[in-house]
């Protein structure tokens, strides 16, 4: 099988390239961009790669230099697009976080790739963004790119997170139709949970009284889950590693028997009943990430800081899969994609 060649861009944990790996492609990372020092470590750690690959910060990176590039995957960051972001848009050159597609734009146009592939938010597609989503469009198609998009969550593939995210190919040759791979079938939470947690994971008072109140940093967002359901998008603030937004009953026996609504904490909390957040390797899971995967970043994490600071570490693996792309996901229609890139042969054509 040709080997594909990546360019990887905004790259997080690398959820694009353990997709990849996981179908069976021959894959080589030419260069992957990551600035946060964090997730880099963890990207090395999962895909075994050397940090001299790693080009930092995007805007310095230059096309020029790089040639052969089969795939470009670009996870330009979401939050001033995100429907609970500022909502500051990505208008190029407005200098926010959002606006930094447009780099993207630039290394297309100086190493034309054959496949270019940007993930982000649904918001990107609302009235106050969609200026921004077209003129991406109009001005790869100026390139030569065909471009299509889809909207897809995990649920859509059977997996128990909602998370709608938009998927965009474009193509210098051909032009790709997402598979229609929706089911009905489903795979519920309890099927990603660890067998014994650890107490720290419990939710104190103090955060209890945030549900309660309605009052926290992810107000609306935060849910007890029911284990037989799904959760909700994933989502972890920096910082300490208890600001996330799934939570389940510590026994899942307290299930049986129990009408779980969103506004029963006090009952729960009169019934004696603990609440715990989902785990960092929970989280990693419904990501679509092995076991592996995470205790391999979760020891190059703890070395990186002083004495091995477990929770400074939790933290970090529970953003890192907040701001990652379902794995599963992308293995829904990259198989499709490469399989006719690879069988139309279009390497040749480079």
């Amino acid at each position: 099988m040709a080997k594909i060649r990546m360019l990887s861009l905004f790259s997080g944990i690398g959820a694009p390239e353990k997709a990849i790996k996981n179908l069976g492609f021959d894959l080589e990372v030419v260069n992957y961009c990551e600035i946060d020092k964090f997730a880099s470590t963890s990207y090395q750690a999962v895909h075994n790669e050397d940090e001299s690959l790693n080009l930092k910060d995007v805007s310095e990176v230059e096309g020029h230099n790089l040639s052969n590039i089969d795939l470009l995957f670009h996870g330009s960051p979401c939050q001033s697009f995100s429907m609970v972001g500022k909502g500051e848009g990505g208008n190029k050159g407005s200098g926010t976080k959002s606006s930094l597609m447009w780099e993207t734009v630039r290394i297309v146009k100086e190493c034309l790739p054959q496949i270019v592939i940007w993930e982000n938010v649904k918001g990107v597609l609302s009235k106050n963004h969609k200026h921004n989503f077209d003129s991406y469009i109009d001005e790869l198609s100026a390139l030569g790119y065909n471009s299509t998009y889809k909207v897809i969550s995990p649920q859509d593939i059977g997996e128990a997170q909602s998370r709608q995210r938009v998927f965009v190919v474009s193509m210098l040759n051909g032009e790709f139709e997402f598979p229609n791979n929706f089911t009905e079938s489903f795979k519920p939470l309890k099927t990603y949970l660890e067998d014994e947690t650890d107490e720290k994971y419990i939710l104190n008072d103090k955060l209890i009284k945030t549900f309660v109140s309605g009052s926290p940093s992810f107000i609306g967002r935060m849910r007890v889950q029911d284990p037989e359901g799904g959760a909700g998008c994933l989502v972890a603030k920096g910082g300490k590693a208890a600001r996330t937004n799934n939570y389940l009953l510590s026994n899942l026996q307290h299930y049986n028997g129990f009408d779980l609504g969103y506004n029963q904490i006090t009952e729960m909390q009169d019934r004696g009943y603990k609440i715990r957040a989902l785990t960092p390797l929970e989280y990693w899971r419904l990501q679509g990430f092995d076991d592996v995967d995470f205790y391999n970043a979760r020891e190059a994490l703890a070395n990186k800081y002083k004495k091995g600071d477990i929770t400074k570490t939790d933290a970090q693996l529970y953003k890192q899969a907040g701001n990652s792309i379902n794995v599963k996901v992308l293995e829904s229609f990259l198989e499709s994609l490469l399989n006719e890139y690879l069988t139309n042969d279009k390497k040749g054509e480079i």
